[in-house]
């Protein structure tokens, strides 16, 4: 994570936690009650959206992407889910454990909200240039 020392990172390291799933395994629905945003570590993800009974794929996920970030800034009206395509590792990420590490210091908490925003404005800037090209 750019701007942090090796201290920060290992300071984080509590809140993190190394997950597998199987293909079509749902790991985020929402409203999610986990508490955990994650980022793709291995394989491929599905981002759906649900519609009623209906679910929709907005975009096919590489590894790197981040996932539910609304816990980490207590968004909670979050639409979109995640499944797993094929087998999958995230790195899940407990926002509330976070929020106590953040508190305490709050420079490594503004260091790491600021990479989570990069990352995902990168996926949103790849999100409006693939709905563009399809159009």
């Amino acid at each position: 994570m750019d701007g942090l020392t090796s201290k920060q990172i290992a300071s984080l390291f509590p809140a993190w936690r190394v997950k597998s799933f199987n293909d079509e395994e749902i790991r985020c629905e929402c409203p999610d009650v986990s508490h955990e945003a994650f980022v793709l570590s291995s394989g491929r993800a599905a981002t759906t959206f649900r519609s009623g009974s209906v679910e929709h794929v907005i975009e096919l996920g590489d590894v790197g992407d981040v996932y539910n970030v609304g816990g980490l800034v207590d968004y909670e009206d979050c639409c979109v889910g995640a499944r797993a395509l094929g087998s999958a590792q995230i790195i899940a990420i407990d926002t509330r454990l976070l929020d106590i590490l953040f508190a305490s210091d709050t420079e490594t908490g503004y260091r790491v909200l600021k990479n989570v925003a990069n990352l995902v404005m990168q996926q949103l800037e790849r999100r409006l240039v693939q709905h563009f090209e399809s159009h």
